[in-house]
Parts: structure tokens; sequence; C-alpha cells
């Protein structure tokens, strides 16, 4: 899509500037404007590829926010309504008169636009078009740059409502309940959050993102939404589920998955257990150095809690999924449907891991590099996630290759 450039006049502009430890600088600032003036912009409703939620104007707080804008005469939108967040290029503000005139470019439809507030830009532009707002009403738009690489954190942040109610809902439906008997007996299991407000350090959300990798019925571009979609890995879980109700859910991969649960989930702590010390082993090209001390990642002696590991061990980095979901994912390859029509290991992910581990680290590695630095970046370079599944792909032909050999050597020995 091409570069969007957009010039809006505000009544207010409140800005917030900081530069981090890492040496990213990030603004944030809240824009009042009319309602009308919002009509220069329409082309943002184009730009919400960020934007992890569907909109449904049919919903209770979409048919609200149409009777303040139409039915009351005041002017009290913008305090009754969070307004529209955007993640932009660029924002320059000058002031003009008694007013400011605010300059917006976004130019990386999967980095910018509006991230949170898509139901609020589509009520109002729906207003707008059918002559609808009553008298003058203003909005706030929260408008961010540097932000690329939280992005993804902000839209979850800010996104919540949808992804707790569809939880609470398929939680209250049983669709959870083939999840809960293969995963009653892990030391994690009580601390697993089910529903809305139910204690727990672990989202049902992150559960299904983490079994999502190992769907191999999804292509390469759609692993990519893995790392970072809760919300879309927990719409396609129902999704299947609901395609699966007649059959028992015998179809669905979720549910085939069952046996492999325990391995997948400790295999995941391997990695983030590991990963570091790799790095630091073997480094990238002329790359070399403390793991901890590297853009997006962030170090604190013993801090971190592994969520799937028992005595309560913990690690001393924080490693943005971007960074280890392609590797979860590449061993996607490692089962085969069993007799009895659920799956089994082929070979044991973590022992795969361990024998290929350099080759995973050095190839994230080389995109984190590559990128300067944007973990956001990272997770999104499809090639990745190609590369990685490519590794494991080969080292399993070369273990086929093995064991035709041995059987080989076996029959010329008895013949």
């Amino acid at each position: 899509m091409d570069i969007l450039e957009i010039t809006l006049i505000a009544d207010d502009v409140a800005t917030m500037k900081e530069t981090n430890s890492e040496g990213i600088s990030r603004s944030r600032r809240w824009v009042k404007v009319s309602v009308e003036e919002l009509e220069k912009a329409l082309t943002l409703r184009e730009w919400t590829e960020v934007n992890p939620r569907e909109q449904n104007l049919n919903l209770k707080p979409a048919k609200e926010m149409r009777k303040t804008l139409s039915g009351d005469s005041r002017d009290i939108f913008h305090y009754l309504n969070r307004g529209i967040s955007l993640s932009v290029a660029e924002c320059r503000v000058k002031n003009i008169k008694d007013k400011k005139e605010v300059y917006l470019k976004l130019s990386d439809i999967d980095e910018h636009g509006i991230f949170d507030g898509g139901h609020t830009i589509k009520v109002l532009f729906d207003a707008l078009n059918k002559a609808e707002v009553l008298d003058e009403k203003h909005v706030i738009l929260e408008i961010f740059t540097g932000v690329e690489d939280i992005l993804f954190d902000l839209a979850r942040a800010r996104n919540t409502s949808t992804q707790v109610k569809e939880k609470s809902i398929a939680n209250l439906e049983g669709k959870f309940d083939f999840l809960k008997e293969a995963l009653k007996n892990e030391c994690f299991y009580d601390n697993i959050s089910w529903s809305e407000n139910e204690d727990g350090d672990i989202s049902i959300n992150f559960i299904i993102q983490i079994l999502t990798t190992f769907n191999h019925l999804l292509p390469d571009k759609s692993m990519r939404k893995t790392y970072s979609g809760a919300g879309s890995c927990e719409t396609a879980f129902i999704n299947e589920y609901n395609r699966n109700v007649e059959n028992n859910q015998l179809n669905n991969v979720y549910y085939k998955l069952t046996p492999l649960y325990s391995k997948i989930f400790k295999f995941l702590d391997h990695i983030l257990s590991n990963f570091p010390s790799i790095y630091n082993k073997h480094g990238y090209e002329s790359e070399r150095g403390n793991f901890g001390k590297l853009k997006g990642i962030t170090y604190k002696q013993d801090f971190f809690p592994l969520l799937f590991t028992e005595n309560n061990k913990r690690i001393s980095y924080k490693i943005p999924n971007s960074m280890f979901f392609p590797i979860l994912a590449s061993m996607r390859q490692l089962y085969k449907e069993a007799p009895n029509g659920m799956y089994e290991w082929i070979l044991d992910p973590i022992d795969v891991f361990d024998e290929i581990s350099d080759k995973l680290v050095t190839k994230v590695m080389g995109v984190y590099f590559e990128k300067q630095g944007a973990v956001n970046e990272v997770g999104k370079t499809l090639s990745l996630w190609i590369d990685t599944y490519e590794i494991v792909s080969s080292y399993l032909k070369e273990q086929e290759i093995k064991e035709l050999k041995k059987q080989l050597e076996l029959i010329q020995a008895n013949q």
C-alpha cells in the first residue's frame, strides 16, 4: 500500500516523549479533533492491519456510540469514548493561531495504522456519511511513533475485551474441555487462566498460541501470525472446534495433538533456557557479546519464571515471541498420525533441537541483525519461518538416510 499522509487541524495536543535505555525514541500524543475533521482521514479505514479485532457495529458499545453522536447535543463524545489509537511513522505538530496543525505519515501497513478504536472510527465515518452527527462533537486521537517493536504488545493490551469475552464463552461451552483433560496432570495446570478474571499467570490464549505453531496444516505465511496474534489463534481454535462438532472432534488438529502437549510445553521452556547460551557461544558472524545487552532483550538475573517447568525455575532473559516461535513452528514436522488417529512423535523435539540448535539460533540471529534489532520485524520475516523449517527438514532427511544405511548394512551382514 502507498504511503499515507494526513494533515488535521486540532483543537489541542498533549505530547509525551522519551528515549529508553536501548536508545529507541518514542512519542505519544493525545490530539483532540472535531469529528468532522476526520473526513480528511477517510483512508485510515484501510489501515487496520495492526488491529487484531474485527469490528462488529451491531454490538451494544457501537450502538451506544451512535446514540451519543446523533441523540445528544452535548459535546461529550470524547469523554465517553476511549478514542482512536494509531501507530505512525511520523507525527509533527505546528501552532496555527489558536489551533494546532498535525501532520501524520504512515508508511507500512503492517506497522502503522489503527490498532485500537476500530469500532469508534467505523461508527464515526458511518455517522458522517449519513449526516447523523448532532452539533459539534470531538474525538481523541492517541498517536504513537517509534513503537514498531512493541506494537503487538500495545495491540494486545488495548484489545482484550473481545478476546476475554470469547475465551469466557468458549470455556462455558466446554470448548476447552479436551485441553483441560490433556493438561490436568501438568505441573502448570493450576496456573492456567481459562476465563475472564480467573487467577493464573498463563492465559489460555497463550496456550493456544503455542499449540497453533504445531499445526502442520497451516502454511508458513500463516505461521507468522502465531507469535503475535493471540486473538487470531483463539479464533482459529474455536473455528476448528466448531467444524468438528459432529465428529466429536476426531479430526480437530488441536485434539489430535493432545498426546504431544506435555512435550511441546517442555520444549518451549527448553528453548528459552538454552537460547542465550547458544548465542553467547556461537555469536553471529562478527557479532559477539552478552545476549542480555542486545536490543529488544530484557535481562534481570534469575527473574523470569519458566511457566511450564516444575520448581519455579527462573531464567535471566525475556526473549520476544518473534525470536523463538519460528523455532517452535519448525518442529511441526516431527509427528505423524498414529493408527488410532491421534498424533505421535517421530522424533523428540528437544533431542532434535539439541542436535541443530546452533543452526536454528544462528538463523534467527542472522535475521535479528539484518533487521537491526527490530524484534517485531524478525517475526514478520517470512524467509525465517521457511528457513528454520528447512533446517529441521534437512535434519530429518539425514536421519532417514542414516537409518537406511543401517538397514542396508544389516542386510549385507546377514547375506
